[in-house]
């Protein structure tokens, strides 16, 4: 058996072994918790987003290189300031905001994520910026120890949306203005430009329809051929102004003499056409006594240098015997013509019988 020497020789050398054990574990352990810092660092240092960290007070404690160069602030000219103070207690009009309240204030206190995408911090130069940004606390065994920040500088974006939101808006008002020459496209090509009413190709569209719905509910439908009397000789011996004043007078006497219900158009030149669904248009004679009573008023007030007149032919088509829309005109526009050559024979007698007395 080892002396009492001896065994206190070997219990020195024992502790001494696990002494350099403990130390070599130690400085193993620090090497590896100096390379995952460098690790950790290195990855912080290649992030495009800004990235710091906050004591339980809200102090800076690291600040990467994006976020450095984003704040114009070195990381030591910020260590231990108050980032509330510095960076976020300014708002846009460069009026201090108080902390208390503050979403820092909540993550450090209440250990809450808050999210941002439309904060603004100031740059060291004092200017604004707009900034997206999350705050996380950071917590060891239980206790909220302080806080991480990651934002990024969102101008670009922001103007990137700004002028989406202009060509979306200029895009708008194209489309509203394409949509309004189209409308006005095709009211000229459904529309007479002198007089508003419905030109040859937009009666026969909406009469062509008209006339279904006719022969669908059973209804009657009543064409009325109207002729301005005198055209041609109002245009050659009273100017083509006076001709066009006489086709406007007399789109206002038939739009009054006829429902909103019903379509009326100007075919071309002196005619003009009404399509009237089951009304009293189906009594020519009642059809012929409006018109002409209108006329002779406007003959009475108007002090033109012409005598309004009319020439009218009407055609039906009913369940019983029902006609095409190009039918109905073709039967109009006889009887309008003879309802002219009557009145060219009476005017013909009467100037025969004046010519006898």
């Amino acid at each position: 058996m080892p002396t009492p020497d001896e065994q206190t020789i070997i219990d020195v050398r024992a502790i001494n072994e696990q002494l350099l054990i403990a130390g070599l574990r130690e400085q193993s352990l620090a090497e590896q918790l100096r390379g995952q810092l460098a690790f950790t660092s290195a990855i912080t240092n290649s992030l495009d987003d800004g990235l710091y960290t906050l004591d339980d007070m809200g102090r800076f404690t690291m600040l990467n290189p994006a976020a450095e160069r984003m704040l114009g602030w070195a990381e030591g000219d910020l260590l231990g300031m108050g980032a509330h103070e510095v960076i976020h207690g300014q708002v846009a009009t460069s009026a201090p905001a108080m902390a208390e309240g503050s979403p820092l204030q909540v993550v450090l206190h209440e250990g809450t994520v808050i999210r941002d995408e439309h904060d603004q911090w100031v740059r060291r130069d004092g200017t604004i910026f707009p900034t997206a940004y999350s705050a996380a606390p950071i917590i060891t065994d239980g206790q909220v120890v302080g806080a991480v920040v990651a934002f990024r500088d969102i101008t670009e974006a922001r103007q990137i949306m700004l002028t989406m939101a202009r060509q979306a808006a200029a895009l708008a008002r194209s489309r509203i203005e394409i949509e309004r020459v189209l409308a006005d496209v095709q009211a000229l090509a459904l529309t007479d430009e002198l007089t508003g009413l419905y030109n040859r190709r937009g009666f026969l569209t909406l009469a062509t329809q008209q006339m279904k719905v006719a022969k669908r509910t059973k209804y009657a439908l009543s064409l009325v051929f109207i002729d301005l009397d005198g055209l041609k000789t109002i245009n050659d011996s009273l100017g083509h102004a006076m001709g066009n004043q006489a086709l406007i007078t007399t789109t206002h006497i038939i739009t009054a003499t006829f429902r909103d219900s019903d379509i009326i158009a100007r075919l071309g030149g002196d005619e003009f056409v009404v399509l009237a669904m089951d009304s009293d248009a189906q009594d020519p004679s009642a059809v012929f006594e409006r018109i002409q009573a209108q006329c002779a008023q406007h003959n009475r007030q108007a002090n033109a240098p012409y005598q309004l007149s009319m020439s009218i032919g009407v055609a039906h088509s009913t369940a019983a015997q029902p006609c095409s829309v190009e039918e109905l005109l073709e039967q109009a526009d006889a009887e309008m013509y003879a309802h002219k050559r009557t009145k060219r024979t009476a005017r013909s007698v009467n100037g025969a019988d004046s010519s006898a007395r």
